[in-house]
């Protein structure tokens, strides 16, 4: 239902005559309550869920190319980069650190829409983890239903 009413914001965005700076401004409000609601699902089922940010920061090289969120599940680390819109694609720095990150072991999820990254994130621990507990398919099916 949720990504539903986003589409229907995105095609009242491009029917209106709105400035690029009101356009901004209602994907920057989408891509953070997008955040919020990845960090908050993780925290509710056990996990540690932060974001990072690295807007602005040009000139410290650890940082560029980091998702937004790192988290931290039953030992499994996961980071996730947020993204306003599906055809969005990640900048040569983001390309570079998930290609290492994943090459290491770990995961890098790119999230535009809450439920299909959950869907991704559970298909994803129960095929790497046969221990996964908290993140059963019941609770995902709960949560996706609200």
């Amino acid at each position: 239902m949720k990504s539903i009413k986003k589409k229907k914001r995105i095609n009242t965005i491009k029917k209106e005559k709105l400035t690029a700076d009101q356009k901004r401004i209602i994907f920057e409000n989408a891509t953070n309550k997008l955040t919020q609601e990845i960090i908050q699902w993780v925290k509710d089922r056990g996990g540690y869920a932060k974001r990072i940010n690295v807007v602005g920061i040009r000139n410290r090289k650890s940082t560029i190319g980091h998702p937004d969120i790192d988290c931290l599940c039953e030992g499994k680390a996961f980071k996730v980069e947020i993204k306003a819109k599906a055809k969005e694609k990640l900048n040569p720095a983001q390309e570079e650190f998930k290609k290492e990150y994943e090459a290491a072991g770990g995961k890098v999820f790119i999230a535009y829409d809450f439920n299909i990254f959950a869907k991704e994130l559970f298909l994803f621990l129960e095929t790497h983890y046969s221990d996964t507990k908290e993140w059963s398919i019941a609770g995902l099916e709960k949560r996706l239903r609200k």
